[in-house]
């Protein structure tokens, strides 16, 4: 399992603080998957959702806000919807809420709420 520790080697500019507060919201998860954003790779916990990925990949580059008004988090409110392409497939809408990252994934489109600067 992963924690902070090992963390620092892929976040080096996250401080302390901020890796504690991350592995605090994350279930376990063993690795980080390489996900591809509009131009960006993204590594995100295995074994969590896509939307709670990219909370903490945010949290720790300061490259992704979200706006947590817009979500519920269950997946009763749909607002997650998130275009993606899995590799080798055609792009599907997944709720992020509930979708888990898979290595040669593809954001092709964030739901609103998420802004990602490239």
């Amino acid at each position: 399992m992963m924690g902070p520790d090992e963390l620092i080697a892929f976040f080096p500019a996250a401080d302390g603080e901020t890796l504690q507060m991350v592995c605090g919201l994350l279930a376990p998860f063993d690795g980080l998957v390489r996900v591809h954003c509009r131009g960006v790779d993204l590594q995100l916990p295995d074994r969590n959702s896509l939307w709670r990925g990219l909370q903490c990949w945010g949290m720790l580059t300061g490259r992704l806000t979200t706006d947590f008004s817009k979500f519920c988090l269950a997946g009763n409110c749909r607002q997650c919807a998130t275009t993606i392409r899995r590799a080798g497939a055609e792009p599907e809408v997944v709720l992020a809420c509930k979708a888990e990252p898979e290595p040669g994934m593809e954001i092709l489109e964030l739901a609103e709420g998420f802004e990602l600067r490239t």
